[in-house]
């Protein structure tokens, strides 16, 4: 009687188990779990966030600024999940053109010292992911 018991607890634990590995929906299957929180709204604040730390933004800037990213980072990943069966030239003009677009969008929204400052800001951000270190004042 005791081996049944627990023979059919253990049963029971592990379809709740398998059963609880099935309740996912179609984006948190295919989004990693750090990836999950950083859906197209997400990045888009996080990254209008830290041009507003650059940037001195007005309200109505920051509203567009999220529109625009919200529609890039949407796009941006339309044309990611079709990658793979996109040719591999196709989608990295894709890609360029979607970004041109993005980059004439925010020149117009920026005044031209933000645009400054932004551009200033992305050299030093690709100077240090080159490896070049900092420049110390």
């Amino acid at each position: 009687m005791k081996k049944i018991f627990f023979i059919s607890s253990i049963v029971v634990a592990s379809l709740g188990t398998i059963n609880a590995q099935g309740n996912e929906t179609k984006t948190e299957a295919v989004l990693k779990p750090a990836q999950l929180k950083q859906l197209p709204d997400a990045r888009a604040k996080d990254r209008v966030a830290e041009i507003a730390t650059m940037c001195a933004l007005n309200p109505e800037q920051t509203t567009k600024l999220t529109n625009l990213y919200v529609d890039y980072y949407t796009k941006n990943d339309a044309l990611k999940s079709s990658k793979a069966t996109a040719d591999v030239n196709d989608y990295k003009k894709q890609i360029t053109v979607l970004k041109a677009e993005r980059d004439a969008s925010l020149k117009t929204i920026l005044t031209s010292d933000q645009v400054k400052t932004l551009q200033l800001a992305k050299k030093e951000i690709e100077a240090t992911k080159d490896g070049a270190a900092k420049p110390r004042n």
